[in-house]
């Protein structure tokens, strides 16, 4: 019988939902942010981005290993080059002398400012790395890997843009084993960021890095597979475009530590500044771990390469030497000191700092630039802005019409007809710019047009510890509350770090993302919640995916903000014997870090569709009654300012 009795009361005081600490390593990261100004100078959502995602990434990553024969192939592709810049300088150096002809670098150029014929090679490279399995996976997949392998050296300290100039090199001249005249173009996001709404922008046509709404599925990756599933993107659900605002934040400071961490303020952090367009293109790009499986990534870094190269330039008059301006103390984590190993043959982090990459291997063409005398930018995929008195090149809009390019109504409608019929006599020579023409108003129509702008979902692959299997998830339920912060006239107010597409746009919708990064096991899960902006207080809810607590118990992190990037707070629900039931609230402010177990009562589900009946249960005249008992977490999202984590 007192066996019985036990069975019985054990289920009735253990919650199958707990709070558990905060795991040091995050902690640590968030105790370094707080101690820089809290959430008044640096956007919450990096914060997330860099404590959260980033130690997910170093926590899960120890178990990878890559095949000897990449490391090989790494080590030589970027020694042969380096082999051959100090050749070519000394050669300089000889022509120099002698009055001959020196051969040109090779320039990186604005993806936008490349000739079509130049992209499609670029294309075509890219997916001769992706075919040639001679290095497995395949060998864009093993930079890929490289990438996620060597997070931490490359990652969160002073080696950061070193690191990344050595994997451009590496990845470049890759792609120039498949086709000798490929460069790695770069993606001035500034130019995106003039745009009402950037996922309009031609970048993300089929014609340049395809659509970024989901699984990639038209232009030159379309159908591409990652060892973490399907290629997938959810642009504008987060993050922003890079701004010169912070960029030259990052030019007025003298010395390389003071952009990079761990020393850098919010304002100028260039790798804080960096991780903004990862977050706004979503799926693969978000997680820093994943985000090498994406080309773009190639093209977002080749920018933050170019940026690095005009700080240098900016160093050198004010007599400063780039060659030597690196920290010896407070480096960060391991592997960013100066002697450290790059992971990359036999170099050391010390000579990413030398000038024999941009003097001898390649240069960039800077920004594109226009006038008032020459409104042009150079590229049909450009536009000259002059409608502020200061002309500056902007992103072209998928929504413009082609320039130069007229097409007869009656001659689109007949190429749309061909696609049930066969080829019609006539039209063989004009069916190529009619059909790109459609296939841009297609991708045009993909986007929304209504001033509220939302995605109506974000896209998540499902993926866990390198499996992508929806039985392997569970959901929670969530609550979100926002409240409306209203000022008066006049009133001075300390305010929240936001995006400066926010302080552009008082217009923009506040959607709220709520995320769910495992804490013991190696997942990403995000959704979007949608609030009226016009209530004082609104009020939504959500399920977020974590692993099925099936198997193990799983430890997760719960974390929220904004669409401008505040954060939001995460309270748990209070126990019977937590002093927050003496205040007459069961809810209690939580760091967000839970654990997930098979106990009584059951606060999950394995899918959304039946756990919401079980939320949910109609009285005797048929009402609905709602099981609060059942929500662990709530979300509440204000002014911002609140750091919702201990300190």
């Amino acid at each position: 019988m007192k066996i019985v009795i036990i069975f019985l009361i054990l289920p009735t005081v253990r919650a199958l939902i707990e709070e558990i600490p905060v795991t040091r390593d995050i902690q640590d990261c968030l105790d370094r942010s707080y101690a820089k100004g809290n959430l008044t100078r640096q956007v919450g959502e990096k914060v997330i981005w860099h404590c959260i995602h980033g130690n997910h990434w170093k926590r899960h990553g120890a178990g990878l290993t890559m095949p000897e024969e990449a490391m090989k192939w790494f080590s030589s592709l970027i020694h042969k080059d380096l082999s051959e810049a100090h050749h070519r300088r000394r050669s300089r150096r000889q022509a120099v002398r002698r009055r001959q002809a020196i051969p040109p670098l090779r320039i990186r150029r604005e993806y936008r400012m490349i000739s079509d014929a130049e992209r499609a090679q670029f294309h075509r490279a890219l997916n001769m790395l992706k075919e040639d399995t001679s290095i497995p996976p395949n060998r864009f997949d093993a930079l890929g890997r490289l990438h996620e392998l060597l997070g931490e050296r490359a990652h969160d300290g002073p080696n950061f843009l070193g690191w990344h100039r050595f994997f451009l090199v590496v990845a470049e001249n890759a792609l120039r084993e498949k086709i000798p005249t490929v460069t790695i173009p770069y993606w001035d996001s500034t130019l995106d960021g003039d745009l009402k709404d950037p996922r309009a922008s031609y970048i993300w046509s089929h014609e340049f890095m395809g659509n970024g709404n989901g699984v990639v599925k038209n232009g030159p990756l379309a159908g591409w597979t990652t060892p973490y599933g399907p290629l997938m993107r959810n642009f504008g659900d987060g993050g922003t475009m890079m701004n010169w605002t912070s960029i030259r934040d990052c030019f007025n400071r003298q010395h390389l530590a003071e952009i990079l961490h761990p020393q850098a303020a919010p304002e100028a952090n260039l790798e804080d500044h960096h991780g903004e367009p990862h977050l706004w293109i979503g799926g693969h790009m978000s997680p820093q771990a994943l985000a090498g499986y994406d080309p773009i990534f190639l093209l977002h870094h080749s920018f933050i390469d170019l940026i690095w190269e005009l700080f240098r330039r900016i160093q050198r008059r004010k007599g400063i030497d780039p060659t030597t301006d690196y920290p010896t103390t407070n480096t960060g984590p391991p592997g960013h000191r100066l002697t450290d190993s790059s992971g990359f043959g036999s170099l050391q982090n010390s000579h990413a700092l030398s000038d024999i990459f941009t003097s001898e291997m390649y240069t960039y063409q800077l920004p594109p630039t226009c006038s008032l005398a020459r409104p042009n930018c150079g590229s049909s995929y450009l536009d000259c802005d002059t409608s502020n008195g200061k002309p500056k090149c902007v992103a072209g809009s998928v929504f413009d019409t082609p320039p130069g390019e007229v097409f007869e109504i009656d001659r689109i409608a007949e190429t749309f007809g061909k696609r049930k019929r066969r080829q019609v006599p006539g039209f063989a020579n004009n069916d190529e710019h009619v059909n790109s023409y459609i296939q841009q108003l297609e991708t045009a129509t993909t986007i929304k047009c209504q001033p509220e702008n939302v995605n109506d979902h974000y896209v998540n692959n499902y993926n866990i510890d390198g499996a992508s299997d929806k039985r392997r998830w569970s959901f929670i339920p969530v609550s979100v509350i926002v409240k409306n912060v209203h000022t008066t006239a006049g009133e001075n107010i300390t305010k929240a770090a936001i995006y400066p597409k926010c302080e552009n746009d008082k217009t923009l919708p506040l959607n709220v993302y709520v995320e769910s990064n495992g804490l013991n096991y190696r997942g990403f899960y995000k959704e979007v919640a949608h609030i009226p902006k016009d209530l004082a207080v609104s009020s939504t809810f959500t399920y977020i995916g974590i692993r099925s607590p099936s198997v193990n118990v799983s430890d997760v992190m719960i974390s929220a903000y904004d669409s401008c990037g505040r954060i939001c707070r995460v309270f748990c629900k209070s126990g019977p014997d937590l002093k927050h039931r003496q205040t007459g609230s069961s809810y209690h402010p939580c760091p967000g870090s839970i654990r997930v177990t098979q106990s009584w009562p059951l606060q999950y589900g394995n899918d959304v569709t039946s756990f919401s009946k079980t939320l949910w249960n109609d009285d005797n005249f048929g009402y609905p009654n709602f099981r609060e008992d059942l929500v662990f977490v709530k979300i509440v999202c204000g002014d911002g300012i609140t750091w919702p984590w201990r300190k």
